[in-house]
């Protein structure tokens, strides 16, 4: 295995190693972002880059994403899709929307008065070309044992 691999593995944490499993095999996955806006016409970010990779992937943490999205991106292993890209499938983020999590982020937002709407702004997050061999060396497969097969 190189040593680039190997250095890459010691900065990944155990659910980044699971999220980045989780992107091995789906290639891509939805994000949503929720900005609001007051009533003085001025725009923020509520939530950024939500997703439920997490739960679905089976971290200790599994709302802890920004950070991981951070570390995996700056590993070069996923990226961001450029702005105003999308999934053309749009039924892929209505899990997102219909999220526990989302629903009351969404309520508390409206019920403020000093907020009059929230616009809803999709993504998605995809492994790397690199990522992909990172992954094709390190995730297990029936001959080998692998560093991330233990996650």
């Amino acid at each position: 295995m190189s040593e680039n691999y190997l250095e890459i593995i010691k900065q990944l944490n155990p659910d980044e190693a699971k999220i980045l499993k989780y992107f091995y095999y789906h290639k891509t996955i939805p994000i949503i972002s929720f900005i609001k806006k007051d009533t003085n016409g001025n725009f923020s970010y509520a939530l950024r880059d939500f997703s439920n990779i997490g739960e679905k992937s089976g971290c200790e943490f599994p709302y802890l994403l920004n950070r991981q999205f951070n570390n995996l991106t700056r590993l070069g292993l996923v990226d961001k899709a450029p702005e105003k890209r999308r999934l053309s499938r749009d039924y892929l983020y209505q899990e997102l929307l219909e999220n526990d999590i989302v629903k009351k982020l969404k309520k508390n937002i409206l019920d403020n008065s000093k907020y009059i709407d929230i616009i809803d702004e999709k993504s998605f997050m995809a492994i790397t070309p690199f990522g992909e061999n990172f992954c094709s060396i390190c995730i297990d497969e029936p001959s080998k044992n692998s560093i991330l097969s233990q996650y």
